[in-house]
């Protein structure tokens, strides 16, 4: 927006003018009688409608910036400009990102480069501490809502891939289920839970309608409560505030 800041500099100058001449005049007569009135009403609703412009054009070009990445419709315009402002500085950018992304605290960053000029993220970190590492480096580069759409993507294809990993690692479990609970996130691990709880009493309810029995469902109830009661022991054991999560 070039020629709005140029516009809202020259606004910014003619009041700071005004401003000067009225503080010398020291009362608020003489202040307000610079010139006859109604000069300084007319001057300031002038001023008012070019400032109402500047807003109008500058409420477009946000438009423009949460079309290209809705998420920015989360936060407010100042937030947005601040982190439009920070484009090349994503350490500044972090303290948005929680307003952006559910539960996203911060990115691993690091500076890169000869000259350290650049920036690269290597994982995320939720609000409770847990890291989760991209499957490739992220190197910031660029306008933030592009960078931000990459960080989106980025976010979507590692949990993905986790949580195809952590269904595949739950299929295979044989017997130590709290050892499979601390190897994955815990996001990762409650969905698969939930998956396979489902996918279970499915089967279970199917395989009850074709023998015309609830034997398979009382298995499946019997093992829950298995699972059931190891958690709870789990619970009970020093663990670390995430493991606890």
């Amino acid at each position: 927006l070039p020629d709005e800041a140029k516009r809202f500099a020259t606004i910014t100058e003619e009041f700071q003018t005004i401003s000067s001449k009225m503080f010398q005049a020291k009362t608020a007569v003489k202040a307000t009688h610079l010139r006859a009135p109604p000069f300084l009403l007319n001057r300031f609703n002038r001023m008012d409608e070019r400032l109402e412009l500047i807003q109008r054009a500058l409420e477009i070009y946000l438009e423009t910036k949460r079309q290209l990445f809705p998420r920015f419709y989360f936060i407010s315009n100042d937030d947005m400009l601040e982190i439009l402002g920070n484009a090349k500085r994503p350490d500044l950018v972090q303290t948005h990102l929680k307003k952006l992304f559910d539960n996203l605290y911060k990115l691993e960053l690091k500076r890169v480069g000869k000259t350290l000029n650049r920036w690269q993220g290597s994982g995320m970190y939720s609000d409770d501490g847990e890291f989760v590492e991209f499957q490739q480096a992220l190197y910031i580069d660029g306008p933030s809502e592009r960078w931000l759409r990459q960080v989106e993507e980025y976010m979507f294809t590692v949990m993905k891939e986790l949580l195809k990993l952590t269904r595949r690692s739950l299929k295979k479990l044989i017997g130590n289920r709290e050892k499979w609970i601390f190897l994955w996130p815990g996001q990762m691990v409650l969905t698969t839970a939930q998956i396979q709880w489902t996918t279970e009493c499915t089967r279970s309810l199917i395989h009850c309608n074709m023998v015309d029995q609830k034997k398979p469902l009382r298995k499946l109830k019997r093992k829950q409560i298995k699972v059931l009661s190891k958690l709870s022991e789990m619970s009970r054991k020093e663990l670390t505030k995430i493991m606890r999560l």
